[in-house]
């Protein structure tokens, strides 16, 4: 400043810089042209971020790009674990191993992605139904033009055409069927609309059977009664029931138990010796042990229910005598004595008839008939009805007259 309080200054130096007010300066002089702009100074510490800005549109997608070259195949990874199962076999399999559901859920199995079989959580095993109700439920649809059969059992392969009969080794059971002691209970049971058609239960049967290329020694179907100890009433081993039928329109014959007449062919010249019979029954029951018969029969047929009164005629035994062979016989009784109407035909007569209310009618025929009977053998009688009526016995040679006397 001016010491002097004035406006005049007076700096004089030599060694010191002499520094003006800017202020006063800029205030009372003359702005002079602006300096060389000094080296920049060093870069502040980071300010604090601001908000994020709102997102942006997204833009278009960019085509696709080629696909490029497939790379080359890794090396084979490590066998998984065993709950892994191969489709071409396993090993080191151990009985803890299984394949199946942990749940409670049904095991499924599938062909051509159609439900084919299955084992539901129960343990019911159904083929050709995914809802089984017994242990095993097979259904399926019959097919016409094959005799396979919804399900087959056999020791070999069955065509059902050529060979007609199973194939195997011989000996051995195919189907074992186990069951309790129980009338209750049906071992097999084979029905066709609700109907038992075929029933075999654990204490009697109804069977069909058939069966082609029956060879030497073979038994298509053999049934064993099983063994009781103690036996307080009838007991009836092997049983048929009839049912009670309504009839709303006429009908033909009808037996409810039929054999078929067999049909033997052979393929070439075979001539068969032995027997051949459509029923054969072994023999009457025989006594083993201790055990003691008093009637002893080898076929019984009872009189049953009596016979209403829309009946006709009632049969207990109707034989037919077979045609076309060279000697037919109706009945042979082959030894033994015969009795009708007595249980107890004396042990020297051959047939010995028994009755108070009904007597025994020899064969009756005129004499033309009488003498065109062929193959006569002494000892033949008849009784004549015409030209002199009355019995007839053939000698050996003529036919001879009974001296009769008028009772």
């Amino acid at each position: 400043t001016d010491p002097s309080g004035g406006t005049s200054y007076s700096i004089i130096g030599t060694s010191e810089f002499l520094s003006v007010p800017y202020a006063l300066f800029s205030a009372n002089g003359t702005p002079g042209p602006q300096g060389t702009t000094g080296p920049t100074g060093a870069i502040g510490s980071d300010g604090v971020t601001g908000a994020t800005g709102a997102s942006g549109n997204n833009g278009i997608d960019g085509a696709v790009g080629a696909t490029g070259a497939t790379g080359a195949t890794g090396t084979t990874g490590a066998d998984g674990s065993l709950n892994a199962w191969g489709l071409t076999g396993n090993t080191g399999i151990t009985s803890a191993n299984f394949i199946g559901t942990t749940n409670n859920a049904s095991f499924r199995f599938r062909t051509n992605d159609t439900p084919k079989m299955i084992i539901d959580s129960t343990g019911n095993v159904g083929i050709g139904t995914i809802t089984p109700v017994s242990t095993l439920n097979i259904i399926t649809t019959p097919v016409a033009t094959t005799n396979f059969g919804t399900f087959s059992l056999g020791a070999g392969p069955w065509d059902g055409v050529s060979s007609g009969k199973f194939s195997g080794s011989s000996g051995g059971t195919i189907l074992a069927i186990n069951g309790e002691n129980s009338a209750a209970v049906n071992l097999l049971d084979i029905q066709r609309f609700g109907w038992s058609v075929y029933k075999i239960s654990a204490r009697g049967a109804f069977i069909y059977a058939a069966h082609q290329g029956v060879v030497g020694g073979e038994t298509f179907l053999t049934m064993s009664p099983t063994y009781q100890t103690s036996v307080t009433s009838e007991k009836n081993m092997y049983k048929f029931n009839s049912n009670n039928y309504t009839i709303t329109d006429g009908f033909a014959t009808q037996r409810f138990v039929l054999w078929g007449q067999p049909l033997i062919t052979a393929a070439s010249s075979l001539n068969i010796s032995s027997e051949v019979s459509t029923m054969n029954i072994a023999g009457a029951p025989i006594s083993a042990g201790s055990a003691t018969i008093t009637n002893s029969i080898a076929l019984r047929i009872a009189a049953g229910t009596s016979i209403a009164s829309g009946v006709t005629n009632g049969y207990g035994l109707y034989v037919d005598a077979p045609t076309g062979a060279t000697s037919n016989y109706a009945a042979i009784f082959n030894g033994g004595n015969v009795g009708i109407g007595t249980t107890t035909p004396g042990a020297s007569n051959l047939l010995e008839l028994a009755s108070t209310t009904k007597g025994f009618v020899l064969p009756r025929m005129t004499k033309a008939e009488r003498d065109a009977i062929t193959l006569k053998v002494a000892g033949m009688i008849i009784y004549q009805t015409d030209d002199t009526p009355g019995l007839r016995v053939y000698n050996g040679t003529n036919w001879v007259r009974f001296t009769e006397t008028i009772d």
